[in-house]
């Protein structure tokens, strides 16, 4: 996972350091979110300290992220007074371009059934817990065939074809998400993401292309 995150630019802290980002393997997901949430209650609050309803997500894998607040600086911006709430000072005023505020991960929560990962790879699985825990993504939503990624190896059946690492896709993704300027508009965002995925995937295509040269030119 670590590596996946020097892949995709992603800042990390150094070995040793705090963690932020649990996977967790149990025989029932259900069962371990409520004695986690029994001995560990801050994995369900926010940085203000409001409860976090953890999704209800069909399948053996559940996630979740803690978030917290940053201004256009940097800061994160503290709780005021007894009940959650924040109060967003902007010295320098106000754009209609840029927001005053952004949404950072604090930490993130991935269970998984033990039942899940049989037959799968330490790769297969760290590479999935990585796109759990870096985005927050539901793999319900894809479609079929939307997209080639390694999102898809813990509702496959036993004998269906699955990517072996993370694919392309999945880390064209990541490096979009962390690359985007953050304080820009969702509908801004979004367009400058597909833009670099894209980019991403016509430079992998033809990286690909040049290797199937390469690999046909040498003596067999």
């Amino acid at each position: 996972m670590r590596r996946i995150a020097t892949a995709a630019a992603i800042p990390i802290a150094p070995e040793g350091c705090r963690t932020n980002a649990l996977v967790i393997f149990a025989d029932d997901k259900d069962a371990m979110i409520d004695a986690l949430r029994k001995a560990h209650p801050a994995y369900f609050r926010t940085g203000i300290g409001s409860t976090i309803t953890v999704p209800r997500q069909k399948g053996p894998v559940t996630a979740w992220h803690l978030s917290a607040r940053l201004d256009r600086y940097g800061v994160q911006i503290p709780s005021e007074g007894e009940e959650p709430g924040q109060f967003v000072s902007v010295p320098d005023g106000a754009s209609r371009l840029e927001a005053n505020v952004r949404p950072v991960f604090v930490a993130s929560v991935v269970v998984i059934e033990r039942k899940a990962v049989d037959g799968l790879t330490t790769t297969q699985i760290g590479d999935y817990a990585a796109m759990r825990s870096f985005a927050e993504i539901d793999p319900g939503r894809l479609k079929p065939g939307q997209a080639p990624t390694i999102l898809t190896i813990m509702d496959s059946s036993m004998d269906s074809e699955v990517p072996i690492t993370m694919t392309p896709w999945d880390l064209g993704y990541l490096r979009a998400l962390y690359a985007v300027r953050p304080l820009r508009s969702a509908m801004s965002q979004r367009a400058e993401m597909g833009k670099r995925i894209n980019h991403d995937l016509d430079a992998s295509s033809r990286g690909s292309d040049t290797d199937s040269k390469t690999d046909a030119a040498q003596p067999h």
